[in-house]
């Protein structure tokens, strides 16, 4: 059926309906669980409620009831989730850690739902944090409550000061007059002071800690994928660089995390056009784990496939130290499969200009200008793309592109590079060349690994 055909194999869409911004993703026994915008009557936004679903891998996923629904008052915008390990709520009921979901009621502030059976089911707390924090909120109907498009709250739990932090996209409550991101600390989830702000942010925040040699760096992350890395004593976030901004013109937003034991795991929200499917709309990017390094006086992000991934791959085509000269190192007829991942290492010579077709786009090396480029549309020229630098290592250019259904996603420089992008299949039929005929094209190695789940 046309309406399941484009449905991508190992990225996470919704069974019916619209989903946008992945929220309160949390790790509990065993299971990851994701929860997401979601409209289950339409493929356009409205009507959001919480879409809930868990996985063992984050890549086979089974889907729940959802979580949290709107009413005559509110919509149900994005949030996070945490586990309330030494119940600090005082909500535990049973054998089972309180699970909260932190979201915006949006227009009235900020909700609070609970779980006290293992995140099977969640009930509604109530405001935590309204848009006007000096009235007697807690003993108000939430219709009465003041509108405003304070929203998107982070909730993390930080152990030096022992107290739960909010990070909410603030404008009622902005300090500065706003938009801003407003920390706020709590003893028990439910009551919140304010701690400090910080301006110039974008949307669904999101904050994590991630190791680099004996040292723990924060990471303060926009919704268009833009972060801030920096220190965090329990009250002020300071940045320690300028800002290191996302690879732009590609496809994904709303960038969140899992966090499994201090192990941090990213995925972000990807949009699609009407023409995919009537059933259902958008997916999300392949999850990715995080690291930092530090490099050229700066530190960056690298992002790595989760390990799970690795069980669904099967090897189906390879060829290592050829040279190829105006020929197609694929054999004749060879079609990408729906779901694959192709490993590509090449000789880097300064005046050759690469490509790799996926039958749903181009993927270009320029060596003149040492960047990797992207094109949905196969009979695009190299130039029109959207480049982004990558410098050889030890005179090899390596790159991985990840292909399913509906999208391409390409790592590159340890992971520093990566370029998700929606897309649609033109044909499948591979090739790789040059576009200079008389420049040899030196492969290293070449692997184009099946993925089915």
């Amino acid at each position: 059926m046309k309406e399941e055909s484009y449905r991508p194999i190992y990225h996470f869409t919704a069974q019916k309906g619209w989903i946008n911004d992945p929220n309160g993703l949390f790790y509990y026994k065993g299971k990851y669980h994701l929860c997401c915008q979601h409209n289950p009557d339409d493929i356009t936004w409205d009507n959001i409620h919480w879409g809930h679903a868990t996985s063992e891998d984050l890549i086979k996923w089974e889907h729940k009831d959802d979580v949290i629904s709107p009413t005559d008052i509110y919509q149900c915008f994005s949030g996070s989730a945490v586990v309330d390990y030494e119940n600090t709520s005082g909500l535990k009921e049973g054998e089972e850690a309180p699970i909260f979901l932190i979201w915006t009621a949006s227009p009235k502030g900020q909700m609070a739902s609970y779980s006290v059976d293992g995140g099977q089911t969640f009930k509604v707390y109530g405001p935590i944090l309204p848009n006007d924090t000096s009235i007697d909120f807690k003993n108000m109907d939430i219709k009465d409550l003041p509108d405003s498009g304070d929203r998107d709250p982070k909730v993390f739990w930080y152990e030096e000061t022992r107290k739960w932090i909010m990070v909410v996209y603030t404008i009622a409550l902005s300090h500065t007059k706003g938009p801003a991101y407003s920390f706020y600390s709590s003893k028990n989830l439910l009551d919140w002071t304010y701690e400090s702000e910080i301006s110039l942010c974008f949307e669904v925040p999101d904050m994590i800690k991630l190791p680099i040699g004996d040292e723990y760096k924060y990471i303060l992350i926009n919704a268009n994928g833009d972060y801030r890395v920096g220190d965090f004593d329990g009250h002020e976030f300071i940045s320690c660089q300028d800002v290191n901004k996302n690879q732009r013109l590609f496809d994904a937003c709303c960038y969140y995390t899992w966090n499994n034991n201090g192990n941090i795991t990213q995925t972000s929200w990807v949009y699609t056009d009407y023409s995919y499917s009537n059933v259902f709309r958008n997916f999300y990017s392949l999850p990715v784990d995080l690291s930092l390094r530090y490099k050229k006086g700066k530190y960056e992000i690298l992002r790595e496939p989760v390990k799970g991934l690795e069980k669904y791959k099967k090897e189906i085509f390879s060829v290592e130290n050829k040279v190829y000269n105006n020929q197609n190192p694929f054999p004749e007829g060879f079609i990408c499969p729906e779901a694959c991942e192709i490993d590509v290492e090449i000789e880097y010579n300064p005046f050759n200009i690469a490509y790799i077709d996926t039958g749903c786009g181009k993927v270009w090396y320029n060596s003149p200008q040492k960047s990797i480029i992207y094109n949905r549309n196969v009979n695009e020229l190299w130039h029109s793309g959207c480049p982004v630098d990558l410098e050889p290592e030890d005179n090899i250019v390596k790159f991985k592109i990840f292909v399913d259904k509906t999208t391409i996603e390409i790592f590159a420089d340890d992971g520093y590079v990566y370029m998700p992008f929606a897309t649609k299949w033109e044909s499948r039929q591979m090739a790789m060349g040059t576009v200079a005929d008389p420049v040899p094209l030196k492969v290293r190695s070449l692997k184009v690994y099946e993925i089915k789940v």
